[in-house]
């Protein structure tokens, strides 16, 4: 679990990522790489993948669904070796 995850935070204002923001980030990130508009995509991708890695913790599962989607971001820009760097990241 990561140091914000509700389960172990301290309970001091402010301390934990909202997961809801989490997913709002991954969700407006995905929607953008659908759309094409890569440039948008990426820094709510990595945003995302911060938060959720703060919030659960690197392991979590969501992790591989975070990384997938930019594994996608790095392919449609043709970028193959950090889309391979992910893969190999995701066990693929």
């Amino acid at each position: 679990m990561g140091h914000h995850h509700p389960v172990v935070s301290d309970g001091l204002p402010g301390t934990l990522v909202a997961t809801g923001s989490v997913n709002t980030l991954f969700h407006l990130g995905r929607l953008n790489l659908i759309r094409g508009d890569l440039a948008r995509a990426q820094p709510l991708l990595d945003s995302a993948l911060a938060g959720m890695n703060a919030t659960l913790g690197s392991d979590h599962i969501d992790g591989a669904r975070y990384s997938t989607a930019l594994v996608a971001l790095y392919e449609a820009r043709g970028d193959v070796r950090q889309a391979a760097m992910w893969k190999v990241r995701l066990g693929r």
